[in-house]
């Protein structure tokens, strides 16, 4: 995430505070999510997957094509052909 330790843990007790919880319980070096942090980590994933979706549907609203595209093949294709088309 591109962020020091610190900053990141200011964040967390930030939250925490806003929260009136305990969202990471701390043993040492080892850092553990309580049974509030796991909840609250699901809603953000759905919260994260939502916006993501927000935005694919407004750029295919403006005609523009988003999103993510997988391509299998097998190696003789994939290292000699696919990347001069894709290219």
């Amino acid at each position: 995430m591109l962020l020091s330790q610190p900053t990141s843990s200011e964040y967390v007790h930030s939250l925490e505070s806003e929260l009136g919880i305990k969202l990471l319980d701390r043993l040492g070096r080892q850092v553990e999510p309580t049974p509030a942090g796991r909840l609250f980590y699901r809603h953000g994933r759905k919260i994260l997957a939502t916006t993501k979706r927000a935005v694919e549907a407004i750029e295919q609203f403006n005609g523009r094509i988003a999103g993510r595209l997988l391509i299998g093949s097998s190696t003789i294709p994939g290292t000699y052909i696919f990347p001069d088309l894709i290219g």
